[in-house]
Order: structure tokens, then C-alpha cells, then sequence
């Protein structure tokens, strides 16, 4: 198969079969949408969400904009791209020395971080269905708009964690939750989507 779809299943594999990097990029990607559910079914009707949702609800667009902007903040979140080096370890001479091009390299690490948007995205827009009206072409503008949206952020976590990579680590956790690159990625995604928005 192409390059680019092996470096793809490599990553994929290695956050699906590591529990510590499954948590991490995974769980933040689903709790917080079904957060964001539980805390408009708990709270009375006069709801901190209930004037947002009203305005949406007025003006459909908002729904596939709200989406989009909370699928890049999600792939913010989801630190796959900012620990992607990282993650490597001892072992990063391996990808360095594979005969395999950097634009592959990068577009299959670029892929991984979109698997896990997908599915953070397929638990926002069923969550959505409990909050407001969706309709299939909000949810086209999301799924769209909203990979298109997460392939700058991963880039802008994977330009950060290729320039200072966390390589010395004796426990997975150390590369997710240890790691500086993370909460600096997190900054650098946050000033771009401030900056498009």
C-alpha cells in the first residue's frame, strides 16, 4: 500500500493499543461533547445553555459554524499531532532512517490525528442531536470544515513537537502528560483559531 497509509495504520495502532495514549487523545475527544449533553439535561430551564441554543436554533447556519469551531477545538485537544515525535521514544531513529519520503511521513501522522477527530466528530454530532436540530447538510459543513480545520492545528502540534521532541521517557505517560509540547501546542492552536475566527 502507499506510504503514507502505513505510517497512518503504525500511529493508528499505537494509540488504539496503548492504553495511556487512548485515554488521552481519545477520551478528551468523546467526554467533553458528552459533557456538554449532560449538563444541559441536569441543569433547570433556566440552563447556562439555553440562550445559546436558542440563538442557534433561530439561525440554523450557527449550528454548522458552533460544530466546526468545536471540532478544532477538539483537535486541539486531542494532542495527537503535538506528542507525535514524542511518542517515538528511544525508537525515533527508526522513522528517521525508514525509506520512507517526509511529505508520506508527515500526511500519515497528519491522518492519524483526522481518525481520531472523526471520532470525536461522530460523538459531537450525535450528542448535538440531543441539544438542537441538525440536519445532513449541518452535518456535511461539520465533518468537512471540521477536518479541514484540524489539519493546520495538527501541523502547527507537529512543527512544535518536531522542533523539541520529549525522547527520554521510561513510561508512555511521560510523552502525553509529561509533556510541555502539549500545553504549547495548545497555545499556538488557540491563536490561530482566535486569528480565523
Amino acid at each position: 500500500r502507499k506510504p503514507y497509509l502505513s505510517i497512518f495504520s503504525k500511529e493508528a495502532k499505537l494509540l488504539l493499543r496503548t492504553p495511556i495514549y487512548l485515554l488521552n487523545t481519545l477520551g478528551g475527544v468523546v467526554i467533553v461533547p458528552i459533557i456538554l449533553v449532560i449538563t444541559n439535561f441536569m441543569g433547570d430551564s433556566s440552563s447556562d445553555l439555553e440562550p445559546i441554543v436558542t440563538l442557534i436554533e433561530s439561525k440554523p447556519f450557527l449550528v454548522t459554524l458552533f460544530g466546526i469551531g468545536f471540532v478544532c477545538l477538539l483537535g486541539i485537544m486531542n494532542s495527537v499531532g503535538s506528542t507525535t515525535f514524542s511518542r517515538e521514544g528511544k525508537c525515533f531513529w527508526i522513522p528517521r532512517s525508514v525509506p520512507v519520503d517526509v511529505k508520506d511521513q508527515i500526511i500519515g501522522r497528519v491522518l492519524s490525528s483526522l481518525f481520531i477527530q472523526l471520532i470525536g466528530i461522530f460523538v459531537l454530532i450525535i450528542c448535538m442531536l440531543f441539544i438542537v436540530k441538525v440536519t445532513v447538510w449541518n452535518v456535511l459543513g461539520i465533518l468537512i470544515f471540521g477536518l479541514l480545520g484540524s489539519i493546520p492545528v495538527t501541523m502547527l502540534g507537529m512543527i512544535v513537537d518536531i522542533q523539541r521532541p520529549l525522547l527520554k521517557w521510561d513510561n508512555p505517560q511521560k510523552a502525553m502528560k509529561q509533556n510541555l509540547n502539549v500545553l504549547i501546542s495548545m497555545g499556538l492552536g488557540t491563536l490561530f483559531l482566535f486569528g480565523i475566527g
